[in-house]
C-alpha cells in the first residue's frame, strides 16, 4: 500500500509531500488489520508539513467533532464480521 501526500511550495506549485507505506496501523487477534491513512482535526483540513496527524493516531480513531479520519480496514477470510454503530459516517 501507498500513501501519497501533496502540498504546495513556497511558490505556490503543487508537489509531493511523502510517498510511501502508512506509518501507523495495528493488527488485532484474529488477524484484522487496521491501516490508519490520515487524520484531520477541524475543518478546513490544513497540511502542516512539519506535522504527519497520522504518527498520532492510536486504536481510539474516531474523530474529532469536524475531524475526519481516514483508515483501511483489511479482514482475513475467515473473520467474522465487527457490525458496530458509530456517530460518524463510514464509507466502505
Amino acid at each position: 500500500m501507498k500513501r501519497v501526500i501533496t502540498g504546495h511550495d513556497e511558490d505556490g506549485k503543487s508537489v509531493f509531500v511523502t510517498v510511501g507505506e502508512p506509518p501507523n496501523g495495528v493488527e488485532f487477534e484474529g488477524g484484522t488489520k487496521i491501516t490508519y491513512c490520515w487524520q484531520t482535526q477541524g475543518l478546513p483540513g490544513v497540511l502542516d508539513e512539519q506535522n504527519d496527524p497520522t504518527l498520532a493516531m492510536t486504536n481510539e480513531f474516531l474523530p474529532t467533532p469536524d475531524g475526519t479520519t481516514f483508515v483501511i480496514a483489511q479482514f482475513p477470510g475467515n473473520a467474522l464480521g465487527r457490525m458496530h454503530t458509530t456517530a460518524t459516517i463510514d464509507y466502505g
